[in-house]
């Protein structure tokens, strides 16, 4: 699971529980419902790389948000 990965490479000790019936914004995904369409751009860039590149937000910034 990739949010484990994340919070587990932040140092956050949370647990990631999955919920196939949880709702996403309000609305019900199906298996195929994030998938990209033919013709996008995908990225080579691995979760591993992309992480230390992109920091935690701060409480401070959080708060402002």
């Amino acid at each position: 699971m990739r949010t484990a990965r994340g919070l587990a490479f932040r140092g956050d000790p949370r647990s990631v529980v999955r919920d196939d019936t949880a709702p996403y914004y309000g609305a019900v995904i199906e298996e195929r419902t994030l998938v990209p369409v033919e013709g996008a751009h995908l990225s080579t860039t691995t979760l591993e790389e992309w992480l230390p590149l992109n920091p935690a937000p701060t409480a401070q910034r959080a708060a402002a948000r």
